[in-house]
């Protein structure tokens, strides 16, 4: 039997998963040109001999040169790693946030802004590798010829491009409908945004306030929301406010 693609077998061979369900991490030893493509913001740390190459703002390409580099990727929530193989010419849809590492044979699309989906296709012969990350876990659901599923904005994970999907009662969630194979993740990221947990990360001059914290979604973080502000108490905000949230995290 011939060998085909094997340049993108021997990367998934030489990866690795570490972590436990539910708060994963991917790990790659690169041979001499072996190449994975994935967004800047996924990088954990990379050593030895690898060679990181911008491709835009959003995604960078990282390479082995000469002997075997290691490079790791991981999302910043509590999340589950899930490996797909996809054929030459097959089209995925991801949730853009779960998007994690691909092998550099995988294109990249965007596909619906209301619901922050990409669309991935292997663009070489045989096939190609994507890792996505699920918020918390993940569920992997067979739909029969005419079953529907109605999947919540924020919950979808991947699905094949041919299972038809339309929106749901002005964009609450994506209906979908044909025989194919979806996932779902167990978490909503656009929860922990809603909710204002986030927000004081992502605008560093607002200011603290305890009712930005949610006693439910810290919960279901796994208690991650304390190392965050943890981290930026220790960083840049030594007030009584921030200091009163970082114990109150720690007690629940």
């Amino acid at each position: 039997m011939s060998k085909t693609n094997n340049i993108y077998d021997d990367i998934v061979k030489q990866c690795k998963i570490k972590g436990s369900p539910g708060c994963q991490y991917i790990k790659f030893v690169l041979k001499n040109n072996q190449t994975v493509l994935a967004p800047s913001e996924s990088l954990i740390y990379m050593m030895g001999n690898i060679i990181k190459t911008d491709v835009n703002d959003k995604y960078a390409k990282f390479m082995g040169n000469g002997s075997n580099g290691i490079v790791s990727f991981g999302s910043s929530f509590l999340n589950t790693v899930v490996h797909l193989k996809i054929k030459k010419g097959d089209v995925y849809r991801i949730a853009r946030k779960s998007f994690l590492v691909s092998t550099e044979n995988i294109e990249i699309k965007n596909d619906n802004e209301i619901f922050d989906v990409l669309t991935v296709t292997c663009v070489t012969e045989y096939y190609g590798y994507v890792w996505i990350s699920s918020f918390g876990s993940f569920e992997q659901i067979v739909l029969d010829e005419g079953e529907e599923i109605i999947v919540k904005k924020g919950m979808f994970l991947a699905s094949h491009n041919n299972l038809e999907y339309e929106t749901y009662e002005d964009d609450y969630g994506m209906k979908f409908n044909g025989a194919s194979t979806i996932f779902i993740q167990t978490k909503n990221m656009n929860d922990l945004v809603d909710s204002g947990c986030l927000s004081g990360l992502c605008n560093e001059s607002k200011p603290i306030n305890e009712d930005m914290v949610k006693v439910d979604m810290i919960k279901q973080t796994g208690g991650s929301l304390v190392n965050v502000f943890s981290r930026m108490y220790n960083r840049r905000d030594k007030s009584s406010d921030a200091t009163n949230i970082r114990d109150r995290l720690r007690n629940i």
